[in-house]
């Protein structure tokens, strides 16, 4: 919960920031801008009521290996670091592709948002708890590879670049699988243990 309600407000302030690129003639443009300006309170609403509901949460019972926390903090800080960057210079930060104002700190939002999740995740320390970041963060880092591959011919970036892109992924790609893997190993290990 909280990197998406980290995205939807980096998205809602996004959409402020640029409300001269939305159709605020159709329907459409009111629609995304009347979502993002209830949907980001209700998270803030809902984590606070998930956070109260839930009382005391013991962390760290089933911790993370070494290596993967590790490997996620750097993740993390890259991910910040990078987006925040984006967030703030969209023009004046390299992507492999060309970026509009709109589209790199939309790109942002989600590069900070799941540095938030990276955050989380190290410090809830919980295997168990770790699934569903497990499999966003495979995710993103497949469709990034996707986007890449599906539109080469519009990479603008350096070879060097590039390859720091693909490099990135591709190690977000095997961490967010080694996740959903630990993850899933360890429900199973509980499940035959309360058998």
């Amino acid at each position: 919960m909280p990197a998406v309600a980290t995205i939807a407000a980096l998205l809602l302030v996004t959409t402020l920031i640029h409300l001269d690129k939305f159709d605020l003639d159709s329907l459409f443009g009111w629609f995304w801008l009347v979502v993002y300006c209830l949907v980001t309170p209700l998270l803030a609403w809902a984590i606070i009521r998930q956070v109260r509901a839930a009382g005391p949460v013991e962390r760290g019972v089933n911790p993370l290996p070494a290596g993967v926390r590790a490997i996620l903090a750097l993740a993390g800080l890259a991910l910040l670091g990078y987006g925040v960057a984006l967030y703030a210079a969209p023009l004046d930060v390299s992507w492999p592709w060309e970026l509009t104002p709109l589209t790199g700190r939309a790109i942002a939002s989600f590069l900070i948002g799941f540095a938030v999740a990276a955050g989380f995740a190290l410090w809830e320390n919980d295997v168990h708890r770790l699934s569903g970041p497990a499999y966003a963060y495979t995710t993103l880092a497949a469709l990034e590879l996707l986007a890449l591959a599906v539109y080469n011919d519009d990479v603008t970036a350096s070879g060097a670049g590039v390859a720091a892109y693909v490099a990135f992924w591709v190690l977000s790609l095997g961490l967010g699988a080694a996740g959903a893997w630990l993850s899933s190993a360890s429900a199973e290990r509980a499940a035959s243990g309360s058998r």
